[in-house]
């Protein structure tokens, strides 16, 4: 797609574009019928708004196209065509529907703040609702006019772009608050993830600490919920697809994402919980795994679900220790 556009943008002259003085060069784009219940809607559940296409994620693989960019050029010497970026945001919306795709797949280039702030001014909603989200993957680097746009984009005329915008100026001004935030009691360190009103976003987790954004993981799904322990070690991440979904945990001290086991396949190779279940001769399997709270700062509980050979939906409650890495106890709800 983006070799296309780059050859519709070559058609009518533009042949090289000149960031920061030097050549900006594209590499190719890598290029049964039972009814589905949404993951998390449990008695206790909300549905999950971010789970709802007709496509299962695959895990995530290559992230796409880098822009390359030497910046060793005097900044004074950069100079974008605006009408060659509107001619590359035209491209974007003609051959996406952003809101509708799986954006962990999609999300591949870096682009120059100057195609951001552009995109701002398109003519798609979506187009505008990106670049707000994209513009604040590091805030420090914004100057006073960059912050000045992504402000004004709080009266845009879609609520989309409304939405991101004022997760953009909170995530800005240092205001970790309302449900586009969790954070640890004291309020000292936020979670969060972007591109929350589409149907599958980029699957990355980030933490503030400090007022500085730093990016924990990237995930193989979508992420749709996330929380904290109440000392705020653990930040804690819902991701997944259409028909299933997973736990990640990062531990915000260190960043790195703690190593938990299969939990669903650790309940059925227990034989106290009496599952007789053989998950690779079942056609739909159909595992789902979220967390019910936090009940200390290092245990919390989980929902799981499962179907069984005919078609019969396992569920219950489990909980976990991430001091110990076992799970101390399982209650089963069984609807056969």
């Amino acid at each position: 797609m983006v070799i296309e556009r780059l050859g519709r943008i070559a058609a009518i002259g533009w042949t090289v574009i000149i960031l920061a003085g030097a050549t900006v060069s594209c590499m190719q784009e890598p290029t049964e019928n039972r009814e589905e219940q949404p993951l998390a809607m449990q008695e206790d559940k909300e549905p999950i708004q971010a789970i709802h296409s007709d496509k299962i994620l695959a895990p995530q693989g290559t992230m796409g196209n880098e822009l390359e960019v030497n910046t060793a050029v005097p900044e004074a010497a950069a100079k974008v065509d605006a009408e060659v970026i509107k001619s590359y945001w035209d491209g974007i919306a003609e051959d996406y529907h952003l809101l509708d795709m799986m954006l962990l797949e999609w999300e591949e280039v870096d682009k120059p703040q100057a195609f951001l702030l552009e995109g701002l001014n398109h003519s798609i909603a979506e187009i505008r609702w990106y670049c707000t989200y994209k513009l604040v993957d590091d805030p420090a680097l914004l100057d006073a006019a960059a912050i000045s746009a992504i402000r004004d984009m709080r009266n845009d005329e879609q609520l989309v772009v409304r939405q991101a915008a004022n997760f953009a100026v909170a995530l800005i001004d240092h205001r970790y608050s309302g449900s586009s935030f969790v954070r640890s009691q004291d309020g000292s360190i936020a979670g969060f993830y972007k591109y929350r009103e589409s149907r599958y976003n980029d699957g990355k987790v980030w933490m503030v600490k400090e007022n500085s954004p730093k990016l924990l993981g990237n995930l193989d799904g979508s992420v749709f919920r996330l929380s904290m322990s109440a000392s705020g070690r653990w930040l804690e991440a819902d991701y997944g697809g259409r028909t299933w979904s997973n736990i990640a945990i990062f531990d915000t001290s260190t960043g790195n994402q703690l190593r938990l086991p299969n939990l669903i396949e650790a309940i059925i190779d227990d034989p106290d919980n009496n599952y007789d279940i053989h998950p690779e001769s079942i056609d739909r399997f159909d595992p789902a795994v979220w967390m019910d709270r936090w009940l200390d700062n290092d245990r919390f509980r989980f929902a799981y679900q499962f179907y069984d050979s005919r078609g019969n939906l396992l569920s219950g409650r489990a909980i976990y220790d991430t001091t110990t890495g076992t799970i101390e106890r399982v209650m089963k709800f069984n609807r056969e």
